[in-house]
């Protein structure tokens, strides 16, 4: 850049100048400097002879004599810079020839007709003052203004001093200008971070990210590039290197370090010895294999539930650490929390707000502070400076939740009930088919659990672990820069943002047009994670100029986008692109047949491609071209052609009713999610092209091209000819070559075969094949590739993967690479079981922790233990190794300091070091192998005392029996007396002295123990005494059996019993039915007095007791009923049938219990007993009055036909007929068949009693 007077110069250059500017020699390259320095200055008429030339085209061209071979062609240009009007010279060319004629030859950048003619007209200006330049010479566009195609894809640099030094001095290697930046691109170029970016393919958002590198406030901080695939990174990485060449300062500059996401976590995970084995690694491809064939019946699209595991299942996730609220309450509680801690507790406490299934800690934050867990984890810091205490109680409370929801931080998934509470912008898909999804997700976990694979979200998870874990900063960063930001998941990003040593310090740039399948991604959830760390949310900056794809392509693509726009509302992340070159209108085809079609694209040149729907379309479609240059759209993600024809995307039957939906705005609520995804689909596939778009819809063609929104952006043709013009280029190999090279870089391997078949380059193709196999896990193929080729350590490394140790281990040698020869070497002798020699290669290796596993298997249990110790600092393996080994005393000491006290003891035991074991086993309170100890050292006195304190009884007599009873008996008497009584029981015990150990009991208040004690030494009285204090009832049982006299017993028993009743009264009654079928009476009579009865039992209680009068009133309130179930056992024994038969007779109250009516009175079917029992009793003992009262009781109170033939023997010979003769009458009326018995009964008595009589006349 100069200035002359008031006018600022640019001179810029485009790439095929600047690649000219390289071939030179330096001494050239410093001549040309010195005449671009007048052409700068504006100094034309000295040395330059600046001439205007006549050509075809509407711009003013230029030349200027560099030397006397050599010219420079340029137009002139105007823009503001810097607040500031330039002038702006684009040097397009140069010219090699004294004159300009059809013998010259033009350096010049291909598709610029306006550089090739023939005539033209000079005017010399011998003195130019660039003041008085006529205006209708600025003739060059802005950089940002839409052109014709005649200049399109024109990169221009700025040649200003520092880059002409850089020129001068270049030598080798890669080597890059910078290109002059549009006003919004060095806008964000002059902008602190943090800084959004949001910008189409083709608008130099990564190149802007690369340059913010060279700021010169990061020249000395530690900078990270991190992307999401490896052709960006090394892209990226390549530019910088680029940049940075011949850079006067670059050895005072820290080189950034350039990463893709997964290798930057993979190395993260080695760093801390977790390996993820590559040859497990689950991606898109091989879970659409599993996916296919695990569950071939599902309804859903392979992509479509990968995306929504990937983004949504596991990738929405947050860290729930345990380990860190664990650690971080403890230094808390220690007062000596450092601010790395406090920064992953904030973390922590933001992940928590993010999921449902925390609620109690939300609640208890709320409690605890009155604010949201996003608000706690924000002042977090003030609240440990304010209230450490209260913060203390917060962190063990979430640390117990999780201990008890294990599935929060072992899961690296969300649970069913987190993915259903997802809302619907951040899940649109399957909004109905969760269960089902969720179903599926579980399917695929399992077979990566079950067989040991990875994908890369589980690798991010264990990233997020170590780092959150691990005290270390080796892997955080002063700034960062993430490019397609959109492909990264929530945790992904989360884990960005814990890279940072300042979340400011981070430029993210990225598409979401970009995004087939709605992952959840917009700019406003990115900018989520500043809001949650309270740090000003940055808007997203918005690069809108696509360089790269022809306007009529992106014009389609905005009106598709503003079609979107009409459906769903205006999103500020989804605006219109602007075009710089407007390009030939996308093409639809129509009127040709699929055969045609087909026929006439048969044949293509590089850079054009085919895209399809489906997978089955693809596959059909590779057959009949022979061609592997055929994709889905989703395939073509982050891929662009020069020509794209895209293949009956309208004519999928199961979205038709979708277009139909989009075309027409009707239920657009119902189809939400499938019509973003077709919108997003069809973008993709518009915006793969970048120069010619072709769109073939079949014969039938389809409604979408119909769409007023469509229609005046496309060309209809049916013209095979003007079709093949397009897409029937010829290519050259080196053409060929460089799509090859593409397709390998974005790891599209067969597609990148067939390039490099048709460049001719075999070295290529084996290549792209060995990378195609490498990618299959197919090791050993993808080894003999690289063995043809000659990459000898590629061939050893996948020879290895592949197992193939004895052809790696050559190859290895060879290379003079002597660990990686000594490590195959290893693997060779583990194959042949020579497992002591593979350790001690190990050994030398520096591998002590695979050594030690291997002097293990080979039952070198010393060695493994040394290594263990010595070189691992794991001293429990060490231990181990030492047990088996048979050193126990090696392994004791280490198996202490370690806690493992038990294990400790037994060693020391095993060692015959008993004083050290019965130590540790008292510590330990294993009182059982503490004995065990002491008794193999004889310490019998110690024993017993020891036993003792355990309050061990039976191993403390055991013991106590051993020893000398003289001491014995002193020890127990001064334990009873001032001591421990348990001792003194021991004591006792051991002597056989019961009745002393059951006082000791009663001291301890062991009042079972007591009396079991007082029982053994036959002291009834105070046994039962002892039993009295915890179980009544059983010193009611002992009691009542102590003695056959109940009288004596009886006071001790009546207290027992009142103390029963006082705590049991349902055990009392069990109890008194208990005395009573015992025909104890005195106690039963006693234990049914206090609860009040039952009568019946004690009615004969009173009666056996010759209480009578009570049995009287007790019986008088017993239903007949009751009476049946009477067991005269009991009245037989105690002689008192007669009593009770005195008592039927003549005290029953037999109204009141009958109520006076037959039909409740006695009854064959309740009464037999005790009709039976009076009879019998009568036929022995009976009056003739008892036979009267007996027969008039049951006239009036049996049942109609009930016990007649006890009413006509009562009756006939109580002498009272008379009763008898109306009682039949009646019976003739009811029971005619009785009633004729009962009258033969009648004769029959009456003839016996009337001769009984006249012999042996009744008692009066």
């Amino acid at each position: 850049m100069a200035q002359v007077t008031d006018q600022v110069i640019h001179v810029l250059i485009n790439d095929t100048v600047k690649d000219y500017f390289l071939q030179l020699s330096p001494p050239q390259r410093k001549r040309f400097r010195a005449k671009f320095e007048y052409l700068e200055n504006g100094l034309w008429d000295t040395g330059l002879k600046v001439k205007k030339l006549k050509g075809t085209s509407s711009k003013t061209i230029f030349e200027g004599r560099l030397d006397r071979g050599n010219r420079i062609l340029f137009t002139l240009g105007r823009d503001r810079i810097a607040g500031e009007d330039a002038l702006l010279i684009y040097v397009w060319a140069i010219v090699v020839h004294d004159d300009i004629d059809k013998k010259s030859r033009i350096i010049a950048p291909q598709g610029v007709p306006f550089l090739q003619f023939n005539a033209y007209r000079e005017e010399l200006h011998e003195s130019l003052e660039l003041e008085d330049l006529d205006a209708a010479y600025i003739t060059q566009e802005r950089i940002t203004d839409p052109i014709a195609e005649e200049t399109a894809g024109q990169r221009w640099h700025t040649l200003a001093e520092p880059e002409w030094q850089r020129l001068e001095r270049y030598s080798r290697d890669d080597f890059a200008l910078f290109l002059f930046l549009t006003p919004i691109q060095r806008d964000i170029l002059r902008s602190p971070p943090p800084l959004l970016v949001s910008g189409t393919a083709g608008s130099g958002k990564t190149t802007l990210a690369v340059y913010y590198l060279f700021k010169d406030v990061l020249r000395h901080q530690k900078k990270l590039f991190i992307t999401y695939n490896r052709r960006l990174r090394d892209f990226s990485q390549g530019l910088f290197k680029a940049l940075i060449n011949e850079h006067p300062e670059s050895g005072d500059w820290h080189a950034p370090d350039f990463h893709t996401f997964k290798d930057f976590c993979l190395s993260i995970c080695r760093h801390f010895n977790q390996p993820f084995p590559p040859e497990k690694e689950v991606h898109f491809g091989r879970f659409q294999k599993m996916y296919g064939e695990g569950q071939s019946g599902a309804r859903h699209d392979a992509a479509l539930v990968w995306e929504e595991i990937r983004a949504i299942i596991k990738g929405a996730l947050p860290q729930a650490n345990l380990e860190i609220l664990r650690t971080c309450h403890r230094r808390l509680g220690e007062g000596n929390l450092n601010q790395d801690q406090i920064l992953r507790l904030q973390d922590q406490f933001r992940q928590f707000a993010k999921l449902a299934s925390t609620k109690p800690i939300a609640e208890a934050a709320r409690k605890r502070f009155g604010e949201s867990l996003n608000r706690f984890a924000v002042n977090l810091p003030q609240h440990l400076a304010q209230h450490p205490d209260r913060v203390a109680d917060l962190l063990d409370q979430a640390r117990q939740y999780l201990e008890s929801r294990k599935d929060l931080t072992t899961h690296r998934y969300l649970s069913l009930y987190e993915y259903e509470s997802q809302g619907r912008k951040k899940a649109p898909n399957f909004r109905f088919d969760r269960k089902e999804i969720y179903h599926i997700f579980l399917w695929y976990q399992k077979q990566l659990d079950r067989n040991g694979l990875w994908d890369e979200l589980d690798l991010v998870h264990a990233t997020g672990r170590l780092l959150a874990e691990r005290a270390t900063d080796a892997f955080r960063y002063d700034f960062i820069i993430c490019d397609e930001i959109q492909d990264l998941t929530d945790i992904q990003q989360e884990l960005l943002f814990g890279l940072a040593r300042n979340p400011y310090n981070l430029f993210l740039c990225g598409d979401s047009r970009q995004i087939i399948n709605p992952s959840g991604f917009r700019w406003e959830e990115l900018r989520r994670h500043f809001f949650e760390r309270d740090l000003k949310v940055p808007e997203p900056r918005f690069l809108s100029m696509n360089f790269r794809s022809s306007g009529n392509i992106v014009e389609l693509a905005n009106s598709l986008l503003t079609l979107k726009e009409t459906i769903f509302g205006s999103r500020k992340d989804e605006r219109s692109e602007d075009w710089k070159f407007k390009g030939r209108p996308p093409m639809v085809v129509t009127g040709l047949d699929d055969g045609a079609m087909l026929a006439t694209v048969r044949r293509a040149g590089a850079n054009r491609t085919i895209l399809v729907r489906t997978e089955a379309e693809q596959r059909r479609l590779m057959k009949l071209l022979e061609t592997e240059l055929v994709f889905t759209i989703r395939e073509a993600k982050g891929l662009e052609f020069d020509t794209v024809l895209l293949w009956k995307f309208g004519a999928d039957p199961l979205t038709l009713d979708i277009w139909q939906a989009i075309l027409q705005g009707k239920e657009v609520d119902r189809h939400e999610a499938k019509i973003r995804h077709e919108m997003n689909l069809l973008y993709v596939g518009i915006t793969r092209a970048k120069k010619d778009l072709l769109i073939y819809e079949g014969q039938a063609g389809s409604a979408i091209w119909d769409a007023p929104e469509f229609a005046e952006q496309i060309f209809r043709t049916d013209d095979q000819e003007r079709i093949a013009q397009v897409w029937d280029v010829v290519s050259t190999p080196e053409e060929w070559a460089t799509q090859a090279r593409y397709f390998l870089d974005q790891e599209h391997f067969k597609a990148a075969m067939e390039c490099f078949k048709n460049a001719n380059d075999p070295n290529g193709l084996a290549l792209a094949a060995a990378r195609l196999h490498e990618h299959r896990g197919e090791w050993r193929e993808a080894a003999e590739n690289y063995v043809h080729l000659g990459m000898d350590r590629e061939a050893a490394i996948h020879f290895e993967r592949a197992g193939a140790f004895d052809q790696a281990f050559p190859l290895w040698t060879q290379l003079g690479e002597t660990e990686r020869a000594m490590r195959c070497e290893v693997e060779l002798l583990i194959g042949d079981r020579h497992l002591k020699q593979a350790a001690e290669h190990l050994v030398a290796l520096h591998e002590p922790q695979r050594a030690a596993t291997l002097f293990l298997q080979a039952k070198q249990f010393a060695a493994a233990g040394r290594l263990f110790r010595d070189a691992l600092n794991q001293p429990e393996d060490a231990a181990s190794a030492f047990e088996k080994a048979g050193e126990l005393l090696e392994a004791a000491p280490l198996l202490e300091a370690l806690g493992h006290k038990e294990r400790a003891a037994y060693c020391f035991l095993r060692g015959k070091d008993f004083l050290s074991a019965a130590a540790l086993y008292h510590e330990l309170g294993d009182t059982g192998s503490q004995i065990k100890a002491l008794k193999q050292g004889n310490h019998k006195r110690e024993l017993m005392e020891l036993c003792a304190q355990r309050r061990d009884f039976e191993d403390a007599v055991k013991y106590a029996g051993q020893l000398d009873k003289h001491w014995l008996g002193t020890f127990a008497d001064r334990e009873l007396a001032t001591g421990d009584p348990f001792k003194a029981a021991v004591g006792f015990s051991a002597l056989n002295d019961y009745a002393r150990a059951g006082e000791a009991y009663l001291k301890l208040e062991h009042y079972e123990a007591a009396a079991h004690a007082f029982a053994t030494a036959r002291d009834i009285r105070r046994s039962c005494e002892a039993f009295a204090l915890f179980d009544p009832s059983m010193a009611v049982y002992r009691a009542s059996n102590w003695s056959e006299d109940l009288e004596a017993g009886s006071p001790h028993l009546k207290k027992y019993l009142k103390l029963l009743h006082e705590k049991d009264p349902k055990e009392l009654h069990e109890q008194a039915i208990g005395l009573f079928v015992d025909h104890k009476y005195i106690p039963a009579v006693y234990a049914m007095e206090l609860q009040g009865g039952p009568g019946l039992e004690l009615g004969i209680g009173y009666a056996a007791l010759d209480r009578e009068q009570e049995a009287i009133q007790v019986w008088k309130n017993v239903s007949l009923r009751d009476f049946s179930q009477l067991l005269t056992l009991d009245l037989k024994q105690n002689d008192k049938v007669g009593f009770f038969v005195e008592f039927m007779l003549y005290h029953y109250p037999w109204d009141e219990q009958t109520g006076g009516y037959m039909e409740d009175s006695l009854a064959t079917v309740y009464h037999q007993k005790i009709v039976s029992l009076i009879d019998t009793w009568l036929e022995k003992h009976g009056s003739v009055a008892a036979f009267a009262r007996w027969g008039d009781i049951l006239i009036h109170y049996a049942e109609m036909g009930a016990f007649w033939q006890s009413i006509v023997r009562a009756t006939v010979t109580g002498h009272c007929t008379d009763l008898l003769e109306p009682y039949l009458d009646n019976l003739d009326q009811s029971h005619p068949r009785t009633a004729k018995k009962a009258r033969q009964a009648y004769q029959t008595q009456s003839k016996k009693a009337k001769d009984s009589d006249q012999h042996n006349p009744p008692p009066e």
